[in-house]
C-alpha cells in the first residue's frame, strides 16, 4: 500500500486514512475505514499493518 500525506497529521490510502493526535501530549494514530473508525495505535506502523490485514480480509467476510 503506498499512502500520501494528505496534512502534517494524516496520511491515506484508498479507502483507509491515519490521522495523528495528541494525547495527554503522546502521539496516538487512528485508523479510519471510509467513516469507520477501526480503532486507535501507540505507532502509525501499527495502523497500516491493521489496515492491510482489513485490505486481506475476503470479500465475504467483510473485506475488500
Amino acid at each position: 500500500m503506498k499512502w500520501t500525506k494528505t496534512s502534517e497529521y494524516s496520511i491515506t490510502t484508498g479507502r483507509f486514512h491515519i490521522a495523528k493526535a495528541l494525547v495527554d501530549g503522546v502521539p496516538k494514530y487512528t485508523l479510519w475505514d471510509n467513516t469507520q473508525i477501526v480503532g486507535t495505535w501507540d505507532t502509525p506502523e501499527g495502523a497500516k499493518n491493521a489496515a492491510l490485514d482489513i485490505r486481506h480480509i475476503p470479500a465475504s467476510a467483510g473485506g475488500v
